[in-house]
């Protein structure tokens, strides 16, 4: 009976360790860049489509997108974006093309099982309004603050238990590292 009981936990130690690494091995999941920039757009064509300046109300409409994850071997993600908005004062619409591109450091949140893009720096901007072109670095900080207070709340990606592979990531604490041209979320260590 002793063997009996010994061969037993033997065998279900074996299959107990064999389902742990297949766990591994199965439970990373990586997002590319592209998949980034669906899910941003999506967010921000389902999100409130105006933004607030100087107390005014402003229809924003994102012409392009695009991200970069771990450019030149950092642990950073850049966004880089061709924004239009419309002023409208007295009655008269004032077309204004804005550039910008930031960069931030992905941080996952385990309650809200997402990414967010905290710590922000604006690397580029430019407006063209009205027959002016330039930059925007006399008003960056409060470019960047209207960002950071957007990307507080909003998640770049947030992820899908509808995905069995993401479901099954959802059930354990999770780590987020940053790869050239990919985030990658594993189980902690």
């Amino acid at each position: 009976m002793r063997k009996i009981v010994l061969s037993l936990s033997f065998v279900i130690s074996a299959l107990v360790l064999g389902a742990c690494a297949q766990l591994a091995e199965l439970s990373s999941y990586r997002i590319t860049e592209p998949e980034l920039e669906r899910m941003i757009v999506r967010q921000l064509d389902q999100a409130q489509q105006e933004v607030r300046i100087m107390g005014f109300g402003v229809p924003l409409e994102v012409n392009s997108l695009k991200a970069e994850i771990g450019p030149d071997d950092t642990d950073l993600v850049r966004l880089a974006g061709d924004f239009s908005l419309a002023f409208e004062v007295f009655g008269r619409k004032y077309p204004v093309q804005l550039t910008l591109g930031v960069e931030g450091s992905p941080m996952y949140d385990g309650e809200e099982k997402a990414i967010y893009v905290r710590r922000l720096n604006i690397i580029n901007s430019s407006v063209n309004a009205a027959g002016f072109s330039g930059s925007l670095n006399a008003i960056d900080q409060q470019v960047l603050d209207i960002l950071d207070e957007y990307l507080a709340q909003q998640p770049v990606y947030r992820l899908n238990p509808e995905d069995r592979t993401q479901n099954l990531l959802m059930q354990v604490p999770l780590s987020l590292t940053v790869e050239s041209g990919a985030l990658r979320i594993s189980p902690s260590r």
